[in-house]
C-alpha cells in the first residue's frame, strides 16, 4: 500500500494535471499498459467521510486518515499492488524450456467518498479533490506497471538463456525478488517526491 496525495487531508493546493517534475517524477504519471505476458488487475475500495460543511469534512478525514481508513499509510488514498510470477520449466533431452511464464499485477485503490448531501458548490469542490487524489493512486498503479514489464522482460532473457531448470528456476526466482525490491523503491521515491512537490486541497 502506498499514501495517498499531499500531507494531509486538505493541504497544499494543486491541480490534478500538474506537470512539475524532478529526476523525471512527475505529479501525475501517465497510464502504462501491461505488456503481453503480464496480466493487470485493478480493484476500488472506498470509504465513507461524513460532514455537509468544509470544517466538518475536514475535521472528519483528519480523523479517518488517523485511523487508517484507507490502509496502513494513513493517507487519504492509498493503491495497494501485489505482484507475482509463475512458471513452469520442463527438461527434455538435456534442455531446459520455459513451458508456460506469467507476470501478474493486482491493484487495489482506495479512495474517499462522500457520506452526506452537500451543496453544488461544495460537491465540485470535493470532485477535484478525489480527482487529484484519484490522479496520485493510479500513478502508483502505473509505477506498479512498469515493474510488472520489467519483470515480465527480465523472465523472457532468463528464460531464452540455455541452462539447467534449475538454473532457470533461481534466475527467475531471483528477478522477482528484485521486482519486489524495484517496486517499493520506486513507490516510494514517487511519494517522497509528491509529499513535496504536490498536494490536494478543497
Amino acid at each position: 500500500a502506498r499514501r495517498g496525495a499531499g500531507s494531509g487531508p486538505w493541504t497544499g493546493a494543486r491541480p490534478p494535471a500538474s506537470r512539475r517534475s524532478c529526476a523525471g517524477i512527475h505529479c501525475v504519471v501517465g497510464d502504462v499498459s501491461p505488456m503481453p505476458g503480464v496480466i493487470a488487475r485493478t480493484g476500488f475500495a472506498y470509504y465513507d467521510v461524513p460532514g455537509r460543511t468544509p470544517e466538518e469534512i475536514s475535521a472528519a478525514m483528519s480523523k479517518l486518515v488517523s485511523a487508517g481508513a484507507a490502509g496502513a499509510h494513513r493517507a487519504a488514498g492509498t493503491a495497494r499492488q501485489e505482484v507475482r510470477a509463475s512458471f513452469n520449466l520442463v527438461e527434455q533431452g538435456g534442455v531446459c524450456r520455459a513451458d508456460t511464464v506469467q507476470v501478474e499485477l493486482d491493484v487495489v485503490i482506495t479512495l474517499p467518498r462522500l457520506k452526506d448531501g452537500v451543496t453544488l458548490p461544495l460537491q465540485q469542490r470535493w470532485r477535484r479533490f478525489q480527482e487529484v487524489i484519484a490522479a496520485h493512486e493510479n500513478s502508483h498503479k502505473a509505477i506498479a506497471v512498469r515493474v510488472a514489464n520489467d519483470l515480465r522482460q527480465e523472465l523472457d532473457f532468463a528464460a531464452s538463456r540455455p541452462g539447467p531448470c534449475s538454473e532457470k528456476s533461481a534466475a527467475f526466482t531471483a528477478a522477482q525478488q528484485r521486482a519486489h525490491r524495484e517496486m517499493r523503491r520506486r513507490q516510494s521515491e514517487y511519494d517522497a517526491y509528491t509529499s513535496t512537490h504536490c498536494g490536494t486541497t478543497l
